[in-house]
């Protein structure tokens, strides 16, 4: 679809930039992660993501079924939906802490482009939320905030 490759083109850009940004902060060493780590994973994530996007849209024939035509409106504005969930979640991020907004962002992402039932939305946002806490925060040593959970303590949080 044309519109998968556009929105792909975009992503594989915007990951780039935060990839060249990530630099520029400087990224440290795998024990002693810098400023920079977090955002260079997440940006080479982004680009890999993309690039695997743009390389569907181009094999992957389109089929329009009668529900896909029903959800092309949902899939428009698509883009916007996960623009303003990561523009809230930066917002929130230092108040409420990595494990609750990381949650809340995936929970609100699964829940605009799945539809699936709300049971399996929170297990793997609650997995997902985990998941990163515990590869960055507790294998990596990387600062996390704590934010409303900072008095608690839960995992090894500060």
């Amino acid at each position: 679809m044309k519109q998968d490759k556009v929105t792909s083109l975009f992503w594989l850009l915007f990951g780039i930039f935060i990839v060249g940004e990530s630099v520029k902060l400087g990224l440290g060493k795998i024990q002693e992660p810098g400023p920079g780590f977090v955002s260079f994973l997440g940006g080479i994530c982004l680009s890999l993501f993309s690039v695997v996007l743009m390389v569907k849209s181009f094999l992957v024939k389109p089929r329009i079924k009668d529900k896909e035509a029903r959800n092309e409106t949902g899939k428009r504005y698509g883009f916007f939906f996960a623009l303003i969930g990561v523009l809230i979640y930066v917002f929130i991020f230092e108040w409420l802490g990595f494990l609750i907004s990381t949650f809340l962002l995936v929970t609100f992402l699964l829940k605009c482009f799945e539809q699936k039932r709300w049971w399996k939305i929170l297990l793997t946002a609650g997995v997902v939320s985990l998941s990163a806490f515990v590869i960055f925060d507790i294998l990596l040593k990387a600062e996390l905030p704590a934010g409303i959970l900072r008095g608690l303590s839960v995992l090894s949080l500060k």
